[in-house]
């Protein structure tokens, strides 16, 4: 029996290994496509130079202390749960 399984795995190995030939004119699907552009040059005269606002120095904001809260810990109390009746139904 386990002779068996050992040449059945040999056999698996041979024939899983064993690749076709590398197809180098076949199918070109993964290739990137080339697509004429259709559009139109705008004149530089027609477009409006854009003008620079310097930002100035920025304002620092100290973050204060913040507070380290365990996640196994963090566990709030859900409360009692409230009871709403609804009423009858009824149809239009």
């Amino acid at each position: 029996m386990k002779t068996i399984v050992l040449c059945g795995c040999i056999a698996l190995a041979i024939f899983s290994a064993c690749n076709g030939p590398f197809n180098q004119h076949g199918n070109d699907a993964d290739a990137p496509r080339v697509v004429e552009v259709k559009g139109f040059a705008v004149s530089p005269d027609s477009t409006e130079i854009p003008t620079f606002v310097v930002a100035g120095k920025p304002i620092a904001i100290k973050a204060g202390n913040p507070k380290v809260v365990l996640t196994n810990t963090h566990v709030v109390v859900a409360g009692v749960p409230e009871k709403v009746n609804s009423g009858a139904p009824f149809e239009n």
